[in-house]
């Protein structure tokens, strides 16, 4: 990843792991303008590459429409997880095992296109059936006053607990932990932290936006439901909470189809690119 200025170079690969052009219309003044600014440069030298990997079909079709390059450039290699790596963070965690009241847990920074204030909401929502529900969110970021606001609003109280940032080996624990990893965000060109709950055997209840859907619907791993609707995350959310089997069954799926997602994989797939030139 990055911006190349010489003529004179051997064939060029550009990885577009994220794309600046598909967050500008997601965030406020003054990150769009920045935004705005990293993905002109960014199409500069996509548009001088031999060939861009990208790590989803989302982010291909986005790619070709926000920068008019050519299809046959652009090759699709997704992100992977080191699953003996992340194995060891949780057996680190084990010991705390998963929680005795419903708990769901959220990983993202805290940025309009996270669309933590959906959560927020079927939180809310959810109290109904489960009082002691309890939504535990990680991460921090330009929103972390409005939310708080919001929470206060919706009289969460002891219903939410916010983490801040933590590191990955608390994201693992975490992981092991909760009941239901959700995540409500409407831009993600691919969704490492939703691999990541895969590999740690939890279902998932993602937005049925950008490249969440083809990437749990894939792993077989969770649940897909319409985004910004608070009514339809609860409910997703309300039958896994009430469905240990289900729960049980999309955590295995996850965790068989994170198995198959190595770096080493990854690496031969760019090693053969690479050759091709």
């Amino acid at each position: 990843t990055g911006y190349t200025l010489t003529s004179n170079r051997p064939p060029l690969i550009a990885s577009a792991r994220a794309l600046f052009a598909d967050i500008v219309e997601t965030e406020p003044e003054p990150y769009r303008s920045i935004l705005r600014l990293q993905a002109d440069l960014e199409r500069q030298n996509f548009l001088k590459a031999d060939c861009v990997t990208v790590p989803s079909r989302y982010a291909k079709a986005k790619l070709i429409e926000y920068h008019d390059i050519q299809p046959d450039v652009v090759h699709v290699i997704p992100n992977a997880i080191d699953i003996k790596a992340w194995d060891a963070l949780t057996e680190s965690r084990s010991a705390d095992g998963t929680a005795e009241r419903p708990t769901l847990f959220a990983c993202a920074k805290l940025f309009p296109r996270k669309r933590i204030g959906t959560l927020l909401q079927a939180t809310a929502l959810l109290r109904d059936e489960f009082p002691d529900v309890e939504l535990r969110i990680a991460g921090d970021g330009q929103q972390w006053d409005e939310l708080q606001e919001l929470s206060k609003q919706l009289e969460l109280g002891a219903n939410v607990n916010w983490l801040g940032n933590i590191n990955r080996q608390a994201v693992a624990g975490e992981m092991q932990h909760c009941h239901v990893f959700v995540h409500p965000s409407v831009q993600e060109t691919f969704g490492n932290v939703c691999l990541e709950a895969m590999a740690a055997g939890r279902p998932l209840v993602v937005a049925n936006a950008a490249s969440l859907p083809d990437l749990v619907r894939e792993a077989g791993a969770g649940v897909v439901v319409a985004e910004n609707e608070p009514q339809n995350f609860a409910g997703a959310i309300a039958i896994l909470l009430n469905n240990t089997k289900m729960r049980a069954d999309y955590g295995r799926k996850g965790r068989n189809f994170a198995k198959t997602q190595s770096w080493a994989a990854v690496a031969q797939r760019y090693l053969a690119l690479a050759q091709s030139l």
